[in-house]
């Protein structure tokens, strides 16, 4: 599964580096990054919303021949800046692309790490990816409340203080507290 995932991201990368998009790869792959490792089934990016739109078309082009891409739906979803999927033909493997900045200046506090051996990618901040599951929760995701909880158990200090302030910017502040009180009773 490791090497579809490395494959996977290998292919999309190089399809996104020409257009110098702002992007970052978030989903279960940063969860196991932050905190524990668990399966996951596809793989979730983000890509700057604001990019112009004349690269769209383009860009849905250069996805043809190593991903199975529905131009219509991408087209609509990319105009309403939501969420559309494609396939990595090679491997089926699922790929979400998110077209919102959910957590207001995450593009701003990106870093790039080695996700995967030899693959060196964008991620959200501890802090952005932890408030990404909170958000998450709150729809009913069970995984996103494991991840949350392990990404929790390893934050410094300051990253929780941050991490806080945050939470209670964007009304998750008691959720927060909720999942932190599971961890002191473990």
């Amino acid at each position: 599964m490791e090497n579809d995932l490395i494959g996977a991201i290998k292919d999309l990368l190089s399809v996104l580096q020409p257009y110098s998009a702002k992007f970052f790869i978030t989903g279960g792959l940063v969860a196991t990054y932050y905190g524990e490792p668990r399966f996951t089934q596809d793989i979730d990016i983000v890509i700057d919303p604001e990019m112009s739109p004349s690269w769209t078309t383009e860009f849905l082009e250069s996805l043809s021949g190593r991903f199975i891409v529905d131009e219509v739906s991408a087209k609509k979803a990319i105009s309403e800046r939501k969420m559309f999927q494609i396939l990595h033909e090679e491997t089926f493997l699922k790929i979400d692309i998110y077209l919102t900045e959910v957590v207001p200046g995450s593009f701003s506090r990106l870093k790039t790490v080695e996700l995967l051996p030899n693959i060196q990618a964008p991620i959200p901040s501890i802090t952005d990816a932890i408030l990404f599951k909170l958000l998450w929760i709150k729809k009913g995701s069970h995984k996103s409340r494991r991840d949350a909880w392990f990404m929790i158990k390893r934050l410094t200090p300051v990253e929780r203080t941050e991490l806080f302030t945050r939470a209670d910017e964007h009304g998750l502040a008691d959720l927060l507290a909720t999942i932190e009180g599971e961890l002191l009773e473990a």
